[in-house]
């Protein structure tokens, strides 16, 4: 576990103008972190709420958005603080609070209108720099953002959260994003709210790759008690899913789908009184990620050709070659699309794969066996077919049965070749095999 040494503080503002009125009645703010504060400026109570929770471990950084306003104009007439700018009053206003953060802030600028879109995108990714160079320059600190959304133009919040998500995926942990309501004189955590980005993220990330982690950071923040055992459960079904899929466990991948599928309905039953918060949010996107994992959990029993053309459909290259090479010649002899005839076949090719420790008979004796026969598939195939030592259940498509086992072989060869591919053909090669599985997949299903 880190220790406060090891974590570096920094906070995120976008400077708002001094307004007359605030100078003529500064905002009494009854609580902020267990003290009184008089407030003028509009982002003072948030940055003195965080400075003064985090108490001995200071703020290490304030970066300070400023437009050319709030930058380069000065603050109106009767201001405690006279001839100065927007800016500086609010740095003053803070420094004569905490006299520690004098030589912490960081000024980044931004123009009063960006009418252009991508010229504001360009100045979102040079403010989040200011925050990674920060980082870089204290490479063996956990760098923790907290942000004040209170300020600024009416888009600034939206350009925050950019820049918020930008340095988390930069290894900049978020931490609180506040808010502070001068009428309610309170300051309020939004923390929750961002958070929901990465629960989006993350369920994402679940969909189309698999993986759980985004989801598991959305519920860190839960203790374990705090978690209802369906969640917990759930989480952990997930998990083994992830893992299944990505070290491409073939013999254990239909059974945690089947467990996910019973998990996310045990889930959905759980009573609202029960749910934590997060829980409750999560509620609402699970039919989603239920919907799109569509056949592969809502059968009672997963077909194989599903599942690979998931993996395809979501780029799961890799995995869906594993699979395919494995698990297709099972699928061949067990639907009797096309198997041997002759026990003793049968009875060679699991000898030689307990002999070669092979994954499967079946496999051997497509691959391997078959070899004996001639020098292509087809030549092969056609004598043993004709030679009574193997048959098929669709013996009038026996031709379409050959086609598809010369697929199958050329995709297993396009498999080990693309791993020795340079990037260009690398590429194509992943194009065309990607094209070939679906091919292929859809000629297996016409055989039913």
């Amino acid at each position: 576990m880190r220790n406060d040494k090891d974590i570096k503080h920094i906070m995120l503002a976008f400077v708002s103008p001094v307004s007359q009125r605030s100078i003529e009645n500064p905002v009494q703010y009854p609580d902020l972190a267990g003290q009184p504060y008089e407030a003028i400026h509009t982002n003072e109570s948030a940055i003195v709420y965080m400075q003064r929770k985090l108490q001995d471990n200071t703020l290490d950084r304030v970066l300070l958005i400023s437009s050319d306003t709030t930058r380069m104009k000065p603050v109106p007439a009767g201001s405690p603080i006279e001839g100065v700018t927007h800016l500086e009053f609010l740095k003053a206003r803070l420094v004569a609070e905490f006299p520690a953060l004098q030589d912490k802030f960081i000024e980044c600028s931004y123009p009063d209108g960006i009418d252009d879109l991508d010229a504001c995108i360009i100045k979102v990714a040079e403010i989040a720099e200011e925050a990674k160079q920060y980082a870089a320059e204290n490479p063996t600190a956990q760098v923790v953002m907290h942000a004040d959304m209170t300020g600024g133009f009416r888009h600034a919040s939206m350009m925050m959260l950019s820049i918020m998500q930008l340095l988390k995926y930069s290894g900049i942990e978020i931490g609180e994003v506040l808010y502070s309501d001068m009428n309610q004189k309170r300051v309020y955590q939004a923390t929750s709210i961002h958070r929901m980005f990465d629960l989006i993220s993350g369920a994402d990330e679940f969909v189309n790759y698999g993986s759980v982690k985004g989801i598991r950071q959305y519920f860190a923040s839960l203790a374990p008690s705090q978690q209802s055992v369906e969640l917990r459960e759930l989480l952990a079904a997930m998990e083994n899913f992830s893992d299944a899929i990505k070290v491409c466990r073939t013999a254990e991948i239909k059974r945690v789908l089947r467990e996910l599928n019973g998990k996310i309905q045990s889930f959905k039953q759980v009573e609202e009184a029960r749910k934590s918060m997060p829980e409750k949010v999560f509620s609402k996107i699970i039919g989603t990620i239920q919907a799109e994992y569509g056949p592969l959990i809502a059968a009672p029993e997963t077909s194989e050709l599903d599942i690979i053309q998931w993996c395809v459909r979501r780029d799961l290259l890799q995995q869906a070659m594993t699979l395919y090479t494995e698990w297709m010649p099972i699928y061949f002899e067990e639907t009797k699309i096309c198997y041997p005839v002759d026990e003793n076949i049968k009875n060679l090719c699991e000898l030689q794969v307990e002999k070669q420790k092979a994954s499967s008979w079946q496999k051997y004796f497509i691959t391997q066996y078959t070899w004996n026969y001639g020098a292509n598939v087809r030549e092969r195939m056609n004598k043993l077919y004709y030679s009574g030592k193997v048959d098929s259940k669709f013996s009038l498509r026996w031709q379409d049965v050959v086609r598809c086992l010369e697929q199958y072989n050329a995709i297993r060869d396009n498999r080990n070749r693309t791993n020795h591919a340079s990037t260009q053909e690398h590429q194509i090669k992943t194009a065309n095999i990607k094209k070939n599985i679906l091919k292929s997949l859809e000629v297996i299903r016409s055989f039913r």
